[in-house]
């Protein structure tokens, strides 16, 4: 280990390659994913800004999963019931005000995410309220 990992510093190189592993690990399906998912927090969050909201959907997203936890290879025996109490724990800590009503509404979004595949076939918006709703 020498000081520049101690300081946390990283090369370009470096930099590009952890959030190109972070990008696929968000969005296996590449970009049309990410447009999609961008589209349906819009729809669901209209008067949030896109950061704010990509960004509450990847965090609960990476709870759900279990990625870079160090426990990570224990989520594989999980149900989706236990991996959205995982996420709503986490996201509840980020949630503030206003935005603790949300909170079903992100995890109905990570719940469908979850079931996609390489065909992109979300639920619309009204229909992640309805299972929101459910939660």
């Amino acid at each position: 280990m020498d000081i520049a990992d101690w300081l946390g510093i990283k090369s370009r190189d470096q930099e590009e390659r952890e959030f190109q592993a972070f990008s696929e690990n968000s969005f296996p399906y590449g970009q049309a994913q990410r447009d999609k998912i961008e589209e349906l927090l819009k729809e669901l969050f209209p008067k949030e800004k896109k950061q704010f909201t990509m960004m509450l959907f990847l965090l609960g997203k990476q709870y759900y999963h279990g990625y870079g936890l160090r426990n990570e290879k224990d989520y594989a025996g999980f149900t989706q019931e236990e991996r959205l109490n995982i996420a709503a724990k986490s996201l509840n800590r980020q949630l503030f005000g206003k935005h603790k009503k949300s909170l079903t509404t992100y995890l109905a979004l990570i719940a469908a995410d979850a079931q996609v595949d390489e065909n992109l076939l979300y639920p619309t918006a009204q229909e992640i309220l309805e299972q929101a709703q459910a939660l």
